[in-house]
């Protein structure tokens, strides 16, 4: 069962942050090819390097939230209200924007491990 929340008459189903893992991702991505290379004390490295990143994604800051909202009206409020000079969000420089949808990609461009 999910909770809703009601802001002001917007009603939000879910919120989802974004944090800023790129250095995890690369030291999971060269954890992969240290294993494809049979490469132990590289992989043990990185072992210990993930672990510690990991340790810390709990104290980073966070980059971007994916809202969900209960009804498109909820939208068309909410962006109204964050878009206004009196929002307290604006203060912060928080600005809504709308997702790229996935047709917005040039899937072709693109990369990919070798792995994948």
């Amino acid at each position: 069962m999910e909770s809703k929340i009601n802001i002001s008459g917007v009603s939000i189903v879910r919120v989802d942050p974004v944090f800023d893992n790129k250095k995890l991702i690369q030291a999971l991505e060269e954890r992969g090819i240290a294993i494809s290379y049979e490469n132990t004390e590289r992989i043990g490295q990185l072992e210990e390097a993930i672990s510690e990143m990991k340790d810390k994604l709990y104290n980073t800051d966070i980059h971007a939230v994916f809202v969900t909202y209960e009804r498109e009206s909820d939208v068309k409020t909410a962006i109204e209200y964050l878009k206004s000079s009196d929002c307290p969000l604006s203060q912060y420089g928080i600005s809504p924007e709308r997702p790229k949808e996935p047709a917005d990609y040039n899937w072709k461009q693109l990369s990919t491990s070798r792995f994948a």
